[in-house]
């Protein structure tokens, strides 16, 4: 019975401080901490800061801007959701994934006609997915497969320098070898990229392709032959103009 007692008033303990630490992460706490009048020496030479340091629990505790000021390192505080973020947080890159692709629509011409306008591309077995090009699979390529031709536009609204990305066909592609694919590039309606011929069994290449001053890219794939390949366009990087 001894031993009882003693075991539920160790795991009362135990569940007493698990709400006092999870209290303590989400509201206000007093602690007692030491000033000690503490010296700050950088490279050997003495350096001043806003805040005092202090001493809690046997550590010295400074001021996280004060450390980020003295070695130059921009620091930023989100109230709303309550993070601290080191660096810059501009990004270098973004994928093609992250840009939000015109999606399609139809409307009638004055004549009646039916008008097209957005991305052309088959939903079913198109757009970005998980890819497997010679036993290497990419995350968010963008993948083509649909019909003979089929594109996607993307707004770069001229923030981007260059393009990046892995041509390849898909190991899942069953075709016919004299049949190939073609991916072009298009910036505001100028070719300005046309691939080799791809086949089912091309190795795939990286490109690299100026996008300087382009507000609208479009990436087109176009197939020949009675085959349509299924062509993944991987580990794309749209680089941000410094």
């Amino acid at each position: 019975m001894k031993y009882k007692i003693i075991l539920l008033l160790l795991v009362f303990l135990f569940f007493l401080s698990a709400v006092l630490i999870t209290y303590a992460t989400l509201g206000d706490v007093n602690i007692n901490v030491s000033f000690r009048n503490i010296t700050l020496i950088k490279n050997g030479s003495t350096v001043s800061i806003d805040s005092e340091p202090f001493i809690y629990n046997g550590k010295v505790y400074l001021a996280l801007r004060d450390i980020a000021n003295l070695f130059n390192v921009p620091v930023n505080w989100n109230s709303d959701n309550h993070s601290v973020t080191l660096g810059t947080a501009e990004k270098s890159f973004w994928t093609l994934s992250e840009l939000t692709f015109e999606e399609m629509s139809f409307s009638k011409g004055s004549d009646e006609s039916i008008v097209h306008s957005g991305s052309l591309y088959n939903k079913s077995v198109s757009g970005f997915g998980f890819s497997t090009i010679k036993d290497v699979v990419y995350k968010d390529a963008l993948l083509f497969g649909g019909s003979e031709v089929e594109y996607f536009d993307f707004d770069l609204n001229k923030e981007f320098s260059h393009l990046t990305a892995f041509l390849g066909v898909t190991d899942d592609c069953i075709a016919d070898p004299n049949d190939f694919g073609i991916i072009n590039i298009y910036g505001d309606g100028n070719l300005i990229y046309s691939s080799p011929k791809l086949h089912a069994n091309s190795e795939g290449f990286i490109v690299s392709i100026l996008t300087e001053g382009i507000s609208k890219l479009r990436i087109e794939k176009m197939t020949s032959g009675k085959s349509i390949l299924k062509i993944g366009v991987a580990e794309s990087k749209l680089y941000v103009k410094k």
